[in-house]
């Protein structure tokens, strides 16, 4: 259903998700056998496993979407 926004900025990196190696598979329910960059269900960008620190990081991209907000209903002033 449109709701009549408008795309004000994509941002990709939104919010940081970080985890032990074993969070990360536990929440995925994935391997992650070496370091690297990783496809996970549901991710909207990559997942860099660094096993050296036992740490996995993800970025969370966004789109910002302005709406009006003036009763459509109203005259305009």
């Amino acid at each position: 259903m449109r709701q009549g926004g408008t795309i004000a900025a994509a941002v990709a990196e939104s919010s940081r998700i970080t985890g032990t190696v074993a969070e990360w598979e536990a929440w995925t329910r994935m391997s992650f056998p070496d370091d690297g960059h990783y496809v996970f269900p549901g991710g909207l960008a990559l997942l860099d496993i660094d096993h050296h620190h036992d740490r996995g990081a993800y970025w969370e991209p966004c789109v910002w979407i302005t709406h009006d907000v003036r009763d459509r209903h109203q005259a305009p002033t």
